[in-house]
């Protein structure tokens, strides 16, 4: 029920959002605060396996599938027709992932459903939200917070050994590292992802949002 009223709730941020000003902003706002959501915090689609992993949809990948939907019929909404260089390489990347996984476990569908939700989905939402300059000016300070809330609970979790995703939604599943990992005595924050490095990985990327306020702050 959890589950269900946390992607109802940002459905709603989007559709309001979108009637208030523009879709392009809301698909940016609403899925850049469910980034705020842990990776473990989903609804359970397909029988639990040695992995968690591609086992459940969490709710990054429910916001971004139903509001990519919707957007489709919103007023106002646009989309890019002009091929870009950098498509062409996240086409490659979802080729190279879908090789990679079905060399590994077959021929079926997982890999592909997997790929969608990992790389698709992301990635075309990012591509409708910033079509232009405006929709970056708009965009920075939702997406600067959020990446100063993330940095400031790893220095809880790496200081005082306590993550607050896990107070909210229970345990993190055991996907390879241990719960009490460190490193040079720091223990690795793992904030609302399955990974450090994956969640490292999202601080850095992240991170030209916080420099591009700071540069804002700095010529004002």
């Amino acid at each position: 029920m959890l589950w269900w009223s946390c992607v109802a709730a940002l459905v709603a941020i989007f559709v309001g959002l979108s009637r208030l000003y523009r879709p392009q902003l809301a698909l940016g706002v609403v899925v850049g605060i469910s980034l705020l959501f842990p990776a473990w915090f989903t609804l359970q689609v397909l029988p639990t396996s040695g992995t968690v992993v591609a086992t459940g949809v969490d709710v990054k990948v429910a916001v971004c599938s139903i509001c990519l939907l919707l957007y489709c019929w919103m007023p106002g909404r646009t989309f890019p027709v002009v091929p870009a260089p950098v498509d062409y390489l996240v086409a490659g990347l979802i080729l190279v992932h879908l090789i990679s996984d079905m060399t590994q476990d077959g021929l079926h569908v997982l890999p592909v459903l997997r790929a969608a939700a990992e790389w698709y989905l992301p990635y075309m939402v990012g591509r409708l939200a910033l079509q232009s300059r405006s929709d970056l000016e708009q965009l920075w300070p939702v997406l600067a917070s959020v990446a100063g809330a993330l940095a400031l609970f790893a220095l809880i979790e790496a200081g005082f050994n306590w993550n607050p995703w896990e107070a909210l939604a229970g345990s993190r599943p055991l996907e390879g590292v241990r719960r009490d990992a460190s490193r040079w005595g720091i223990k690795r924050a793992y904030g609302p992802c399955l990974h450090p490095l994956y969640f490292g990985s999202q601080l850095f990327l992240l991170s030209v949002w916080v420099f591009f306020a700071a540069q804002r702050a700095l010529r004002r």
